[in-house]
């Protein structure tokens, strides 16, 4: 009885966060009701389950190649127990990046963190097209994205082999969904590409796995972007949601998915840089007594509690961001505009400066740096589709997640910098930096997830 009891208590404070997230979860998601395009797609309910999948078909055909997203969309639309299935669907979804994130980068299971982190990704941008039309082409596509680099770490480490029957579908299933995303199938192919180079170099196991994976996703690339009926797709998009984009030039779409998605991630939903910022900071701090590296560290946050609480007679520091980013027209003559593009790159130039100081090695300069540039860059590849804004904020979901990724990998690769801090701190510091950081996690969770229901 005593051994049970002992393992009951053990199971609870290991878990006990982890089922108490997971369940609020589920329940904010339970409580969603239709809007947005699920209200257009829900309209079908007297047809068939049949037809509603060829109509899903038909769709992704016509309008976006995402056959798997759209299939899932309307196919759970069909039951009048829509949002239901859609909130375990999501519920398990969380869990696998829970779960992804935990293999991924620690040898525990360090479920607090990614909690804490999570509570930090505004969550409501998943219900922006509506909660079944967004989580199944944006949160499902992020759980498999973590799942299959969890397994393709086992794969790394112990081959093909090492993973069980259903975790070897778990995999292949995670990539094919992959594989049916814009933004997602480009990070898998890098991703898998980089998986195979590695493999060869360090005469690992799994090179036929990562080459069939990598296959898949440059079939998915041949799909989305080069299929047939794309020139009429964009040309549609244009009509519909920016009549001017053909106008816009090569330098201008990458300057306003540059500008609008570090806008986003530095001053609007600045949560997830902020943290990363300090940690890399106090890491840099205890390690190097040297002046111009410790200057370097907190350069970032100067810099961004300049911009964000700046007086608004400063207003070159937050100009505002419309079609064309912030250099159009009335805007392209005026120097306060390159300053504000200036104020961000520096910002992110020192971020990559940090990282480059921070690690040890080659490899570790690589994975960090790679995992921002990379997550940066799905949301500026948005600025090569005329629905850039039509899409809204849904789309910076990977980058939010390379984030939250980029601060788990140096957690795990660094611990042993951070366990140091933490001894020569005081003991009632420690306290209360646990506190307030429970505290900053309660109230995005509040804001990020509660404010759905009550605007429901």
């Amino acid at each position: 009885m005593k051994n049970i009891k002992q393992k009951a208590g053990s199971f609870i404070k290991e878990n006990g966060l982890f089922i108490v997230f997971v369940l609020a979860f589920f329940i904010v998601n339970a409580l969603l009701t239709f809007s947005n395009d699920d209200v257009g797609r829900r309209a079908l309910e007297n047809a068939s389950f049949l037809s509603r999948i060829k109509e899903a078909v038909r769709f992704a055909h016509d309008i976006s190649p995402r056959y798997i997203t759209y299939i899932l969309t309307y196919g759970i639309l069909y039951f009048n127990r829509a949002i239901l299935i859609c909130a375990v669907i999501n519920t398990a979804a969380l869990i696998g990046i829970i779960k992804g994130i935990s293999d991924i980068y620690y040898k525990g299971t360090k479920y607090w963190l990614c909690i804490f982190l999570i509570c930090l990704y505004p969550y409501t941008n998943m219900t922006q097209a509506g909660i079944v039309s967004t989580t199944m082409c944006y949160w499902l596509v992020t759980a498999a994205m973590l799942s299959a680099l969890s397994l393709l770490k086992r794969i790394y480490k112990g081959g093909y082999e090492a993973l069980n029957i259903p975790r070897k579908i778990l995999y292949f299933v995670s990539v094919l969904i992959c594989a049916n995303q814009e933004q997602a199938v480009i990070v898998m192919t890098v991703v898998f590409i980089l998986f195979l180079l590695i493999t060869f170099m360090n005469k690992k196991k799994g090179a036929i796995v990562g080459a069939a994976s990598l296959i898949i996703q440059l079939m998915g690339i041949c799909t989305l972007f080069f299929g047939g009926g794309n020139k009429k797709r964009l040309a549609g998009e244009m009509l519909l949601w920016y009549k001017d984009y053909g106008m816009v030039s090569f330098i201008g779409k990458i300057q306003m998915a540059f500008v609008s998605s570090m806008n986003r991630v530095l001053f609007e939903s600045c949560g997830l840089f902020v943290v990363l910022s300090l940690l890399i900071a106090f890491i840099i701090w205890y390690r190097y007594k040297n002046i111009t590296k410790r200057l370097s560290a907190v350069i970032p946050l100067l810099l961004w509690g300049f911009a964000k609480f700046a007086p608004a007679e400063i207003q070159w520091v937050r100009p505002a961001i419309g079609q064309y980013g912030v250099v159009s027209v009335q805007t392209y003559t005026s120097l306060y505009t390159y300053a504000f593009i200036a104020l961000i790159c520096i910002i992110g130039g020192f971020t990559i400066i940090n990282l480059c100081i921070l690690s040890k090695n080659i490899s570790e300069l690589i994975r960090l740096v790679g995992t921002l540039v990379l997550g940066v860059s799905t949301r500026i590849m948005l600025g090569f589709s005329p629905t850039i804004w039509a899409s809204a904020d849904r789309t910076y979901i990977f980058m939010w997640f390379s984030l939250i990724m980029l601060i788990s990998d140096i957690v795990g690769t660094y611990r042993e910098d951070i366990e140091n801090i933490k001894k020569g701190c005081d003991p009632s510091a420690v306290s209360l930096g646990v506190i307030l950081a429970g505290s900053l996690a309660f109230m995005a969770f509040m804001n990020n997830y509660m404010s759905l229901i009550m605007n429901e």
